[in-house]
């Protein structure tokens, strides 16, 4: 009588299965992330790579904004990043203006101006575009508040900016920003608890840069807002 290879064969497709599992579960476990942004990514990428895990890559160059195209090209520059093919993109970028402004050098706008405000939201976008077609996800960091007026006031313009992205690019994603280092009401807020339960600053002295604690409760949000913890 003829024995049945059935159960040979069944232990060989599920070997097979389970070599195809593995190898899926260590591809997506490892997630290709990179940060793009100004000093506030730069302050915050290294806490970002201590607790996400992913391969997680910071191209952040203090002091540049998404207008100031002599200072550096980020529509550029993210063309050529996005043939690195991340599976995430993180970008952070709080406003910075720097004369002369502008998409096009031969026609520099003035900050804070409506032509400023409507150039920086066509970087945004022509960013998003880049990467997307590269198969990215692509997280914006809602900026956290000023404590400045005149700072509070761009970053409140670029919020709307960058949430209006979603109504071109339905897959985008936000990374609260403002409630990482706000007040429950978005608030500019100047300490918070530190590791040993005492009030500890979240800003450096201008009010606008992020102390340790400040960075690692950032970080914290884009881990957990992109799942990469």
């Amino acid at each position: 009588m003829r024995r049945s290879r059935t159960p040979g064969v069944v232990l060989v497709v599920l070997a097979v299965v389970g070599v195809v599992g593995a190898t899926f579960w260590l591809t997506r476990s490892s997630p290709k992330v990179l940060l793009i942004g100004d000093s506030l990514m730069a302050e915050t990428a290294p806490y970002v790579k201590r607790s996400a895990s992913a391969d997680v890559t910071s191209v952040a160059l203090p002091g540049t904004g998404l207008v100031s195209r002599q200072q550096f090209d980020w529509v550029t520059a993210s063309q050529r990043l996005a043939s690195r093919r991340p599976d995430v993109v993180v970008a952070l970028f709080v406003g910075n203006c720097r004369d002369p402004a502008g998409l096009d050098p031969a026609h520099p706008v003035p900050c804070d101006s409506p032509a400023f405000f409507a150039q920086w939201g066509q970087a945004a976008d022509a960013i998003t575009t880049a990467f997307e077609q590269r198969g990215a996800h692509v997280y914006w960091v809602i900026p956290p508040p000023m404590r400045e007026p005149v700072y509070e006031a761009r970053v409140t313009e670029l919020t709307t900016l960058y949430r209006d992205l979603a109504r071109t690019h339905p897959h985008v994603g936000f990374v609260d920003g403002r409630r990482a280092l706000g007040t429950p009401s978005g608030a500019f807020l100047a300490t918070a608890p530190g590791p040993a339960g005492r009030p500890e600053p979240l800003r450096t002295a201008d009010g606008v840069h992020l102390t340790d604690l400040g960075a690692q409760r950032l970080a914290q949000a884009i881990v957990s807002t992109t799942a990469l913890g």
